[in-house]
């Protein structure tokens, strides 16, 4: 284990250095949308939050341009299953999540960007080494990047910091004109475009867990690093939670490690089909959980999403569907919450 994350340092260091050298994208304009045939979107990390953080981006080229087939180049297996109901992506192009174990497969990813020809290529991450260099690799005359934001697009739109609205922004700036007032419509929530069946199905494991109540709230208590909240923040709150909102089931969502910081005290959902997942948090009424992927999974459904904060950037990675918004666990209180959850839950 040692040895390969040795090699890594120094991969990440030649790839960085190489990464330095390559030329700056140059800003572009796409003059006939309805002409764009072969779109690529960039976002080589492996990371379920931030391949979910692309989706919006897919749904807004989707619209521009009606008659194009979309690549993905992604990393690791996550994309399989986010992205499977997109009628409009064509191939998904993955980097391997283990570089020095799949060696062949890492460099074949990037030889197949050679293998086609782009209308538009745009680069969604933002100080990736693998993501300049795909977008280097890449055959087209159009190449976006979320590291030419302009001072422009950031002075026009207040949130163009944020890594799911950053590369729609960008976008639309390179259009040569106002397509049907896109401008002024809002940015696509996250999506996993689940089907009825799915949900169907998570209807039915929704009674087994807590029986006919209409009414549910969902909780995900587990975060990585310093994003983890202390069990004894969470046995607060989820007391708290309880009395103010009597009238609610709740349920906790569990993480693939199968542990929870309020010891199991309420019903639970355990799964590994991040789909299934999903099409559960959907049944409920509002989900409340720490910055992670299951946040922005829950975001990506129609049910309200609170996210809790306190080292990440909200700016960067908050949930902002409809009634959703991030939470400052660090300056505000469990009383505070607790009222903001009162508003999500009147949409």
């Amino acid at each position: 284990m040692r040895k390969f994350n040795r090699i890594n340092r120094i991969r990440k260091r030649l790839t960085s250095t190489f990464r330095k050298n390559l030329p700056e994208i140059q800003a572009a304009s796409i003059d006939r949308p309805e002409n764009v045939k072969c779109v690529l979107l960039i976002r080589p990390n492996h990371r379920l939050g931030n391949q979910l953080l692309v989706t919006p981006l897919l749904q807004e080229a989707t619209t521009i341009f009606p008659n194009a087939k979309i690549d993905l180049f992604l990393k690791g297996n996550a994309g399989i299953n986010i992205f499977k109901n997109f009628k409009s992506v064509d191939r998904i192009l993955r980097l391997p999540k283990k570089h020095f174990k799949e060696f062949t497969h890492y460099f074949t990813s990037f030889w197949c960007l050679k293998n086609r020809e782009y209308d538009v290529v745009i680069n969604v991450s933002l100080g990736s080494s693998s993501g300049k260099l795909a977008t280097h690799h890449a055959r087209s005359k159009i190449k976006l990047s979320n590291e030419d934001l302009t001072n422009t697009i950031k002075e026009k739109y207040p949130d163009a910091k944020h890594m799911a609205k950053s590369g729609v922004y960008r976008l639309r700036a390179a259009l040569k004109g106002d397509i049907e007032g896109l401008d002024k419509k809002p940015i696509p929530n996250l999506s996993l475009a689940l089907t009825d069946d799915e949900l169907k199905k998570a209807n039915d494991i929704i009674k087994q867990k807590v029986g006919d109540t209409q009414k549910i709230i969902s909780i995900f208590t587990h975060a990585t690093g310093e994003k983890k909240l202390s069990k004894e923040w969470w046995h607060a709150f989820y007391y708290r939670l309880k009395k103010e909102f009597p009238d609610y089931e709740i349920l906790e969502i569990l993480p693939i490690e199968n542990i929870s910081s309020i010891d199991f005290k309420a019903p639970s959902y355990y799964g590994k089909d991040i789909r299934m997942i999903s099409a559960v948090v959907q049944q409920t009424d509002l989900f409340v959980g720490t910055d992670s992927g299951i946040m922005h999974l829950a975001d990506s459904t129609k049910t309200p999403c609170i996210g809790l904060f306190s080292i990440s950037r909200p700016q960067v990675y908050a949930p902002y569907s409809k009634g959703s918004f991030a939470f400052d666990v660090q300056n505000a209180t469990i009383d505070d919450l607790l009222h903001q959850a009162k508003g999500s839950l009147s949409y």
